[in-house]
C-alpha cells in the first residue's frame, strides 16, 4: 500500500533524481548486509544494488545513499537519452526507478518507452501497471512501487486517469 504522505512526492529543490532516489529508496528498502534477492537469488545490498556485490559484504547508510543517487542519476540519464521529448521531472524519476527495478533492457522493449516516446503519454504510464508481478504472481509491493511511479508519470497531464 502507498503511504499517505508519499515522501517522493515532498522532494524539492532536487529534480528528477531526488524525487527517484526518495522512491527507491522506500521501496528497496536499505540493508547494509549483502543478500540473496528472492526474485533471483542475486547478491544484492542497499537498495538493491547488485553490481560488484558478494555475500558477506557490507556498507554504511552514506554509501547506499551515493550508490543510489549514483544508480539514478545513471538511469535518469539513460532515459533523457532515449526519450524523443524531454520529459518532465517527475515522469523522468518513475521512469528512472522503473529502469532501476526492471532493467533498461525491458525498458526498451516495452510499450511504456514506445507509447510515451510516441506521445501517447496517458497510456505509456498506463502500462506501468502490467509489471508488477514476479514469480508468477501479482506482489502487493511491486503493484504498490508501480501505482507510485504511475502517479508520478501522470502528474500534470490534463485529465489524467488516477487510479
Amino acid at each position: 500500500m502507498i503511504p499517505k504522505t508519499k515522501p517522493w512526492l515532498k522532494v524539492t529543490g532536487g529534480g528528477a533524481l531526488a524525487i527517484a532516489v526518495a522512491l527507491a529508496g522506500y521501496f528497496e528498502g536499505e540493508q547494509l548486509t549483502a543478500y540473496h534477492d528472492p526474485g533471483n537469488g542475486t547478491p544484492t545490498l542497499c537498495d538493491g544494488e547488485t553490481h560488484g556485490v558478494f555475500m558477506g559484504m557490507t556498507a554504511t547508510h552514506e554509501e547506499c545513499q551515493a550508490w543510489l543517487a549514483k544508480g539514478m542519476q545513471q538511469r535518469i540519464d539513460f532515459i533523457n537519452s532515449h526519450m524523443v521529448d524531454h520529459q518532465p521531472e517527475t515522469r523522468q524519476a518513475a521512469l528512472a526507478d522503473f529502469v532501476y527495478n526492471e532493467g533498461e533492457g525491458t525498458f526498451l522493449k516495452s510499450s511504456i518507452f514506445r507509447d510515451i516516446n510516441n506521445g501517447h503519454i496517458q497510456k505509456g504510464c498506463d502500462e506501468l501497471h502490467l509489471y508488477n508481478i514476479a514469480g508468477g504472481k501479482i506482489l502487493p509491493g511491486l503493484a504498490a512501487r508501480r501505482e507510485a511511479e504511475y502517479q508520478l508519470c501522470i502528474e500534470g497531464l490534463p485529465n489524467a486517469n488516477s487510479h
